[in-house]
């Protein structure tokens, strides 16, 4: 009896030893063990997680867009990371420049789960998914951003900076500018009255992170960069995957694109190498170098 309850467990186990794998870029360990999660038990959502960041950060996107569809009614009834699994099914369409694919998603999924769960990690996806297409250069329309409904009761969570960063993103692309000014205020606050450790890693980077998005938000590309790009290596001490963090690397990088200062846009092609370092193959990558030649031809 024991044997067959833990038997029926094991799933579970290789699904988060997979995904701790993946994130210290053990890639090919990281997915044996994802499948075995998934010989044992197809529904383990965490473990076609595991397995869809595998695929995100070696280029595999045609493979890891396929995997995701292929797969969906096993994982969408995992409702706590449900959300974050269509977020990934996003970004593959967004590495392929499938917005509308992406948007679709948004609408259909993601939008409406956070609505329905009121969760932190939602939000961060459904704030996620939009500003990257942002950077992207879609248009996804003040209404979506507005589907976040009743953002303000986390500016006091603090739980980890990673979550405030995409929270105060939300609020000011909302035009919410006054709780965004009190989640801000509140994060110093934080800051400067505790010492636990997300209070250090909040002050000494998530605050500069947090500032620097917002200066790309408000079109200042030369404050953003010189903001972000000292603490770029950082940012891992904030929280979240190395495909979430992506996020903040996409902005420096654009904001050094979009930058007039030579100094600030003399610096894309290092970036540029250091994110083609850790996600092989993006052709999201190939098109941040494609615009910046043409903005900044030789």
């Amino acid at each position: 009896m024991w044997y067959f309850f833990s038997k029926a467990f094991f799933s579970y186990l290789h699904g988060m030893y997979a995904f701790g794998l993946e994130e210290c870029g053990l890639y090919g360990d990281a997915e044996t063990e994802a499948d075995k999660a998934l010989n044992l038990n197809r529904f383990d959502c965490w473990a076609s997680h595991a397995k869809a960041h595998v695929l995100e950060m070696n280029g595999r996107h045609k493979e890891g867009k396929e995997f995701m569809y292929r797969t969906e009614d096993d994982w969408k009834k995992g409702w706590m990371i449900a959300t974050h699994n269509y977020w990934h099914t996003a970004l593959f369409h967004i590495e392929f420049g499938e917005y509308e694919d992406a948007l679709s998603i948004f609408d259909r999924e993601i939008s409406k789960r956070f609505l329905r769960s009121n969760s932190l990690l939602d939000m961060v996806d459904a704030s996620s998914i939009l500003w990257r297409l942002e950077l992207e250069g879609v248009d996804v329309g003040k209404d979506r951003w507005r589907k976040l409904e009743h953002l303000a009761k986390y500016i006091d969570n603090h739980s980890i900076v990673f979550n405030d960063v995409h929270l105060g993103v939300a609020l000011y692309k909302q035009g919410d500018l006054e709780t965004e000014k009190n989640l801000r205020a509140s994060l110093e606050k934080y800051t400067n009255v505790l010492s636990e450790d997300n209070a250090k890693i909040s002050k000494e980077i998530g605050m500069p992170l947090y500032d620097g998005m917002l200066d790309y938000a408000r079109c200042d590309y030369d404050t953003a960069a010189e903001t972000m790009f000292p603490i770029r290596d950082k940012v891992v001490q904030i929280g979240g995957s190395h495909a979430q963090r992506d996020v903040f690397v996409q902005t420096l990088i654009q904001s050094c694109i979009m930058s007039k200062d030579p100094k600030n846009w003399s610096l894309t092609p290092q970036l540029l190498i250091e994110r083609e370092t850790m996600k092989h193959d993006s052709l999201l990558g190939q098109r941040l170098a494609e615009k910046f030649r043409a903005r900044h031809p030789l």
